[in-house]
């Protein structure tokens, strides 16, 4: 073992033990602690407060509670669609009690203090009608004096000044639904994937690079060291609450902002004793098993979740055999080395200390599968990767008077991937690496409300990113030096609301980078280099606005300029398919964007309309881009300037609390403005100008059962490979579902029925005229038709 290098037993016995002293330390003190006064016992629900309360939030209806029985509603499976407000229960009441946990997505909003809480349900909140009171024990509440319930929920993506969406997951979690799968089904949002349960899946927001997308899991931002894009078929809705898609504009309290926008994961959170289990098994030998338990114990809110998946991944496709111009050798076969198998685990404490809201998460994750690579590989490819994932999180939190309330974070994330391809069937060469990167990132954010008019946040940030890679096949002459970056973070938000229905966000940014490059052999360029160090300042101000017209009629626009350094990988990286590129420069992008959402709620047979319709553009400097560069390996390259324009359109419709219709459409159009003339004018790769998706839903749950259906399509139009854009290299993909629950929700079992691909699509002609296998990466093709079914019951 190399000097410097750790064992990797020795690195996870240090990150044990750290998490047991930390879960150890939520008892003793709970149990030192005195009996809080207000009446409150351990468990029971705080009075509401101005800031929502250090840590509170607002008790959800059915849509949103862990553990809940199912109650009647309008047939909407309300995690399940994955369309523009999947908050949506018509005809339920949200009781407004608060909740003693609350994840820290929750405070992604405008400011706490200005807001009613988001359990209120009414035609259009006012925020004259909500005004805060001072009781004797001196803390601030809202009081509502008029709320029509109606149903709907404001959420905190409702509140912002750009356009962005929260997608729940309650009912998604009683089918096979992968996260892949519901993001690619959002408006403005795509994600590609290399085939199947647990492949490979990165999400790109409104043309951006997926490197472009910041992604976050309870606050931590996933993109780290030599990981900056996020491998979503490594989540499972088994351990999320929800997820919030932000496009283009992003609240300052996320911290970094996205070129494309943001991805907020939120784990489950502890309502109420709950216990759950789920059992799922389909084609391709797939199966899923998941349970929960939530409780108070001795006076701390835990949550314990634990989840397993497996699937052979062996699905017919249509195989060229890698020879293009040779139609006589092509066929379907069977999809070989495409396996996985995987575990999740998360653990939630929460507890309150006086004034003070505690919270520690833990979430692993860990899988193992093998890598099919590109089509023609039939029974060739024997690599593997095995990848591991922990993050902890520590929150506290406390309103300090009635204008402040403060937020303090600190997480601590280790990203590890072993990549065995000793036999060289994906990448370049032999290899058998390890990467590792752990980051350390703390965060104060601070809250204060001058006047009712003037609302400002303040976030200042650090986190310090380790990254190292080891190829366990060669020698320690021949290995490259481990590299660091620290990032600090600063920035200032103020809300002002000039007249009740207006609100201006001008948002500063500020982002210093020192990073340093360890050196070594880069076994992908056959070269070495020498270690360097570089400091980038980066600063990022935006503008947004949001301004109700009238009742139900809402218009925004945002424009701001935003910034990402290439992470390390892309720099001097080798991981199997991608090779590095140290001539990489930052890239940096001006974003804008207008457009307004309509809302009609409770009238007579009509639950809801809802139309949502923007435009946006950007530019983008330096535009970091992968272009295939042999006939395995892609390379990350600098496009001098590109130019992205968009219209989004997205409806919900919903009848009688029985019939829900939802869909959107993308329009994109990318194109190279390089000044390169085989490539300037030409469209950016990897980016359908056309993306469009429609649910109907149809059901009803009633006291003893309930019975609901659904088909949906999914079409996403032709996509150019390269930059060249040649006709014969295109991806393109049309799916259309269907499927069918039964429940018993007295008893809190249902069973659902579904089917994906149902027209079992496997091909399409291309422009030259030949067939191709449908896919979202060129020459990693889609599963067929897929039957899957889902047992899940909850009690207590």
């Amino acid at each position: 073992m190399r000097p410097g290098k750790e064992n990797s037993i020795v690195r996870y016995g240090q990150i044990g033990a750290a998490a047991v002293l930390a879960l150890l330390f939520f008892p003793v003190v709970a149990l030192a602690e005195e009996p809080r006064d207000a009446g409150v016992n351990a468990g029971e629900q705080p009075k509401e407060s101005s800031g929502g309360g250090a840590g509170q939030q607002p008790e959800t209806d059915s849509g949103g509670d862990a553990g809940q029985r199912p109650t009647e509603d309008s047939g909407v499976d309300a995690g399940e669609p994955p369309t523009e407000d999947a908050g949506v229960d018509a005809g339920q009441a949200a009781d407004a009690g608060l909740q003693p946990n609350v994840d820290a997505a929750d405070r992604t909003d405008v400011p706490k203090a200005k807001l009613p809480p988001d359990s209120v349900s009414s035609d259009r909140i006012d925020d004259t009608s909500a005004k805060r009171e001072t009781p004797s024990d001196g803390q601030a509440v809202y009081e509502i004096d008029t709320a029509e319930v109606t149903g709907y929920r404001i959420r905190a993506t409702d509140r912002t000044t750009g356009f962005a969406e929260t997608i729940e997951f309650e009912q998604a979690r009683k089918t096979m639904t992968t996260l892949s799968e519901v993001l690619s089904k959002l408006v403005g949002v795509q994600v590609k994937t290399m085939g199947g349960l647990g492949a490979y899946g990165a999400a790109t927001i409104r043309g951006s690079t997926p490197n472009q997308v910041p992604v976050f899991l309870d606050g931590i931002q996933l993109n780290m060291g030599g990981f900056s894009v996020v491998n979503l078929g490594d989540f499972t809705l088994d351990t999320l609450e929800s997820v919030e898609v932000y496009r283009g504009n992003a609240p300052l309290r996320l911290g970094t902002g996205g070129i494309g926008g943001a991805i907020v994961m939120k784990t489950r959170r502890f309502e109420k004793a709950a216990a759950e289990v789920a059992a799922s098994y389909g084609s391709w030998d797939t199966w899923r098993a998941q349970g929960l338990y939530g409780d108070d114990i001795v006076g701390i809110n835990t949550l314990a979740v634990v989840s397993g998946q497996h699937s052979d991944g062996d699905f017919k496709y249509y195989n060229r055999r890698g020879t293009p111009n040779n139609t006589d050798d092509d066929s379907f076969v069977r999809r070989s080395n495409n396996q996985h198998s995987a575990a999740t685990a998360l653990l939630k404490l929460n507890r309150e200390f006086d004034a003070w809201d505690v919270s520690l998460m833990d979430e692993f994750y860990f899988k193992d599968q093998g890598l099919a690579g590109i089509d023609h590989m039939v029974g060739k490819s024997e690599a593997t990767l095995e990848s591991l994932r922990n993050a902890i999180n520590l929150r506290v939190e406390r309103p300090l008077n009635d204008a402040l309330v403060l937020d303090l974070d600190l997480a601590y994330l280790i990203l590890s991937e072993r990549y065995d391809d000793l036999s060289g069937s994906v990448g370049t060469g032999h290899q058998d690496n390890h990467y590792w990167t752990d980051g350390v990132s703390t965060a104060a954010v601070l809250e204060t409300e001058l006047s009712r008019e003037h609302v400002t946040t303040y976030r200042i940030g650090c986190r310090y990113e380790h990254y190292d890679e080891e190829a366990l096949n060669l020698s320690e002459e021949e290995q490259q030096d481990p590299s660091y970056r620290v990032k600090t973070e600063f920035g200032a938000e103020h809300d002002w609301e000039p007249v009740d229905t207006l609100h201006i966000v001008p948002t500063l940014r500020g982002e210093v980078h020192y990073s340093h490059f360890g050196g070594g052999p880069t076994r992908a360029l056959l070269t070495d280099f020498e270690a360097t160090s570089v400091t980038d300042f980066f600063f990022s101000p935006s503008l947004g606005i949001k301004y109700e017209v009238v009742d139900g009629l809402t218009l925004r626009t945002n424009g701001g300029r935003y910034n990402r350094t290439p992470d390390l990988t892309e720099l001097f990286g080798d991981r199997g398919g991608v090779v590095g590129n140290p001539d990489l420069k930052a890239e940096a992008g001006y974003n804008a964007d207008a457009g307004a959402t309509y809302m009609l709620i409770g009238r007579s047979f009509l639950d809801l309309l809802r139309v949502d319709a923007a435009w946006f553009t950007s530019w983008v400097e330096d535009l970091i881009s992968f272009e295939q560069n042999s006939q395995e390996t892609v390379r990350p390259i600098n496009i001098d300037s590109a130019q992205i324009h968009g219209f989004e359109l997205g409806l919900r419709v919903s009848l009688f609390e029985l019939t829900t219709l939802s869909g959107n459409y993308t329009y994109f159009y990318g194109v190279d403005r390089s000044g390169i003339e085989r490539f300037d004018g030409k469209e950016l790769p990897g980016r359908p100008p056309h993306e469009f998706y429609a649910r109907l839903d149809v059901g009803k749950t009633l006291r003893y059962w309930g019975l609901h259906g659904w088909t949906d399509v999914d079409y996403a139009g032709k996509a150019y490979v390269g930059r060249n854009n040649f006709e014969g290299f295109v991806t393109k993909h049309l799916f259309v579902g269907a499927g069918g629950r039964f429940e018993l929700p007295r008893l809190g079992l249902s069973l659902t029925l579904e089917v994906k691909n149902l027209l079992d699509a496997l091909v399409f002609k291309n422009d030259g005229g030949d067939w191709v296998a449908m896919s979202d990466y060129n020459r990693y093709p889609l599963p067929g038709r897929t039957f899957l079914a889902t047992l899940h019951w909850q009690w207590l």
